[in-house]
């Protein structure tokens, strides 16, 4: 399964030696370990069953992961994957390509699906975050000719919140639930794990790859500084905290 990581592989280049780790530090905050996708996927097969009327998935249009397992949950309920909007499209077209999805369940794009009764559907859309014109935010807003969310439907947030996001997504989902639609979301469900490690994953990796040089990026300053803090408990010692913009010499 292409979503297995190879441990194995990673020991390897850890005996060979690692100069330099450039570290997601997102969730350094977060000491609870993230379920892996496959828990998500048995648990999106268990969930979408229970749904009868319209019902519409949202995920982040780069997770190749995640919608491979929409499509296998869609067809374990009985309905067919439906997928909405050019990027969702182009990135599936690409790990095609990459060979990365060789079995994927069948699927349509939206064009496609105007004789697929509502209620025997998935409609796979971007926009989580609320994003101005995203294909969620049309369906919202009343402004997509083939989907309206009404009582009785449901919609699945197959994401999770980037921050700074909060207010517009909450507007986003008690709009929806004014309307009688049903939110899922990682809050209540099991229906998103973060591609972003946490301190165990990352304690991991470090005692595996044993890095002399660690980058860390992608975060607020306050994790960045945790992350480094946190670094140097594992034993390496040579952090580099850059800001935005900086320049790095590798010499």
């Amino acid at each position: 399964d292409f979503m297995k990581t190879s441990y194995d592989r990673l020991k390897q280049v850890g005996e060979q030696g690692v100069d330099l780790y450039v570290g997601d530090s997102i969730h350094m905050a977060h000491p609870v370990e993230q379920p892996s996708e496959m828990v998500i996927r048995k648990s999106l097969i268990e969930l979408l069953p229970k749904f009868k009327n319209t019902l519409v998935a949202t995920c982040f249009a780069s997770n190749v992961a995640r919608m491979e397992s929409l499509l296998i949950a869609a067809h374990a309920a009985g309905r067919t994957p439906v997928i909405a909007g050019m990027s969702l499209i182009q990135n599936m077209n690409i790990a095609k390509e990459c060979g990365i999805l060789k079995d994927v369940p069948h699927y349509v794009e939206a064009k496609q699906a105007i004789d697929i009764p509502l209620d025997k559907m998935l409609y796979i859309c971007a926009g989580s975050q609320g994003n101005y014109r995203s294909g969620l935010t049309r369906i919202v807003n009343g402004e997509n000719k083939d989907i309206k969310l009404g009582k009785g439907d449901a919609i699945i947030f197959s994401s999770q919140i980037i921050p700074g996001n909060e207010e517009k997504i909450e507007r986003m989902q008690e709009k929806l639930r004014d309307q009688g639609v049903e939110v899922i979301s990682k809050e209540e469900y099991l229906v998103h794990c973060s591609g972003h490690g946490g301190k165990k994953e990352t304690r991991q990796m470090y005692e595996i790859l044993k890095p002399n040089v660690l980058i860390t990026v992608h975060g607020e300053r306050r994790v960045i500084r945790e992350h480094s803090r946190f670094a140097k408990s594992c034993g390496i010692s040579h952090v580099v905290m850059p800001r935005n913009g900086d320049v790095l010499l590798l010499n």
